[in-house]
């Protein structure tokens, strides 16, 4: 089961977008890990100022929550929640937990006044 996002891309309870040394596969000639360029270009938005900041160097994150990035994490839990059984019950449940957390931390990214998150 994948793990990663969770240890390597949360920030606050929420999945965030980042670039740290260590994450394969490794590209020798790449300067830019650990900057606002390398997020920028992980995510392939490099030229678009949505995620412009705020980069945080201590961390290699952008300590932004990211409605489309949480939402699909909690969509890539739901459909194995959903099929039953995947005969590893410890897996089975780690994913509920996870779609629900995520879920609920979505939700507070929810602005009732402007009707959108």
């Amino acid at each position: 089961m994948e793990r990663w996002w969770n240890e390597h891309r949360e920030h606050g309870g929420y999945l965030v977008l980042g670039t740290d040394a260590g994450n394969r596969p490794l590209n020798p000639d790449d300067n830019s890990i650990g900057t606002q360029a390398g997020c920028d270009v992980r995510i392939g938005l490099d030229n678009s100022p949505m995620y412009t900041g705020p980069f945080h160097p201590e961390t290699n994150r952008i300590h932004l929550a990211d409605v489309g990035l949480i939402s699909l994490y909690v969509a890539d839990c739901t459909p194995w929640r959903d099929r039953g059984p995947l005969g590893k019950p410890g897996e089975e449940q780690e994913l509920r937990t996870r779609g629900a957390r995520y879920g609920a931390m979505l939700q507070t990214l929810w602005d009732e006044k402007t009707g959108c998150f």
